[in-house]
């Protein structure tokens, strides 16, 4: 079997077939790191290895509880009134708000839940002058 010599069109076709053999190979890699919660610069950076490694999850913070709540919140979480809420604050058995700056203030998620595991035990600490 005899070869023609290739024609200058011929590798020009070729070339073009190995370049878009490349581009959808490289947009394939790329969609596969994605799919992973990568970036081809981490490969770069870190090596072949990653590859073969997945990144921890991050933490959602779609189900994490609020660090704060405000006094619209504490009340329907705890069904008092606001001055019902004011007095046990002042009799000291219901946790005070934290003053967050201005005119803002809120109540711990954590001294909230506190009062909430213990309503009739609950005694807030005095801060020492």
């Amino acid at each position: 079997m005899e070869f023609a010599p290739r024609r200058r069109e011929d590798s020009n076709a070729t070339a073009r077939a190995v370049h878009l053999y490349v581009v959808r190979c490289t947009a394939t890699f790329q969609v596969g790191l994605s799919l992973l919660g990568l970036h081809p610069f981490d490969i770069a950076r870190r090596g072949s290895a990653m590859l073969f490694h997945r990144p921890l999850p991050r933490p959602s913070t779609a189900n994490a509880p609020p660090a704060f709540y405000r006094l619209r919140d504490v009340m329907r979480i705890t069904a008092l009134s606001r001055s019902t809420v004011y007095r046990r604050i002042s009799e000291g058995r219901f946790p005070p708000p934290v003053h967050l700056g201005g005119r803002a203030s809120a109540w711990q998620s954590a001294a909230l839940q506190a009062w909430i595991d213990d309503p009739e035990g609950y005694r807030a600490v005095k801060p020492e002058h």
